[in-house]
């Protein structure tokens, strides 16, 4: 607010305080304010260009107030929308990313999501004025869906990334409210009837791990040490292809994880949950790196990189490239059905607990 001061008498100062100019393009309603005068409210409100207005006096405030909503209602309708407001898959395509940016596996998480769940089935497949979406649309939306028989966690997705675009739209002003928020698919819904089962995970027995690395040993021994450590270490498939091998500390038997390769074949600073923090010594943390995977690591043929697994050609490798070209073909031959990812999931474990497998079986299982 603006404040002009004024000296009066003996030094003593009055404040008087000018009302914040309301935002333009858009009528805003006021509180009715009682008129002592003749015992009326009175009912006022914003219209688009800033100006205070009045729509009559009423003996009732409960009168005035809905001739302010009404007021306000018939100015905003009345507004050129599609002008005024991006439509909501220009938004999506040109200006959220940029507005507000996020880490680019998680922009591309988003954006698929609504092209390919949400925008089909709104009216004009999303050519609409941000603030024209409503939630009686997005109920409906949600109903297609569940006619094509997509699984709950499929469907909560897809509006849990449209809500973060309408929540963003929200806090700049381009929309009063959020119609997706908190838009879920109630687990007794009958309608819900997914034609995928989700996957069950289970317990990997000991016999199916060694029968693993014991083809992994024979066709690829190149990448043993790398098939080991996510197991004895506990390092996600990002973090591990990240991991720098100048943060290992032989004495202590640990290496610090502080970055992320992308599917990409890129480095993120930060975990998959500390991405956001900027300090190095914050965002990351220690991790189990034993005796017996260094041992492991020293007969492995060594590479010019700072990198602890690098590609064949001395760049990161991707994740999913080492799933398809490496993990996948030797658990073909081994007759098992795990993968990389399994390992960051303690049901997967052979034992109760991830930290009984890391401390406990990683010397017994590298042994045996």
């Amino acid at each position: 607010m603006n404040k002009q001061e004024t000296e009066v008498g003996n030094g003593a100062r009055t404040v008087t305080r000018r009302r914040r100019r309301e935002p333009l393009g858009i009528a805003r309603a006021r509180a009715p304010i009682f008129d002592n005068r003749n015992g009326l409210w009175r009912a006022r409100y914003i219209d688009p260009v800033g100006k205070l207005r009045q729509a009559g006096r009423f003996a009732r405030k409960r009168d005035a107030a809905a001739a302010i909503q009404a007021a306000v209602d018939d100015l905003n309708l009345k507004r050129p929308h599609s002008r005024a407001l991006p439509t909501l898959d220009e938004y999506l395509e040109k200006e959220w990313t940029d507005t507000f940016p996020r880490r680019e596996r998680t922009d591309d998480t988003n954006k698929e999501r609504i092209r390919r769940y949400i925008l089909p089935h709104l009216p004009a497949s999303g050519s609409m004025p941000v603030d024209l979406v409503s939630r009686a649309d997005l109920v409906a939306v949600q109903g297609a869906l569940l006619k094509q028989r997509l699984s709950k966690s499929t469907i909560d997705g897809a509006f849990a990334s449209l809500s973060a675009l309408l929540r963003d739209c929200e806090s700049i002003g381009l929309i009063p409210d959020n119609p997706a928020k908190g838009l879920r698919v109630r687990s007794s819904d009958p309608r819900l009837d997914p034609a995928r089962s989700g996957k069950q995970r289970r317990a990997v027995p000991l016999e199916e791990l060694y029968a693993f690395f014991d083809v992994m040993e024979t066709s690829c021994p190149q990448y043993l040490c790398l098939a080991w450590t996510p197991l004895v270490s506990g390092m996600r498939p990002g973090e591990l292809f990240a991991a720098d091998r100048r943060e290992i500390d032989r004495h202590g038997q640990t290496i610090f994880i502080h970055e992320t390769a992308s599917k990409k074949g890129r480095i993120d600073s930060g975990t998959k949950t500390t991405h956001h923090v900027r300090l190095k010594e914050w965002r990351g943390r220690h991790t189990l790196f034993p005796t017996a995977l260094q041992e492991l690591m020293a007969e492995q043929p060594t590479r010019l990189s700072h990198l602890l697994f690098p590609s064949p050609r001395g760049k990161v490798w991707s994740p999913d490239n080492f799933q398809s070209r490496v993990w996948r073909p030797a658990a073909r031959r081994a007759g098992v059905d795990f993968t990389l990812y399994d390992y960051a999931d303690p049901v997967v474990m052979p034992t109760s607990g991830r930290k009984s497998v890391h401390v406990g079986m990683s010397a017994a299982l590298m042994s045996a």
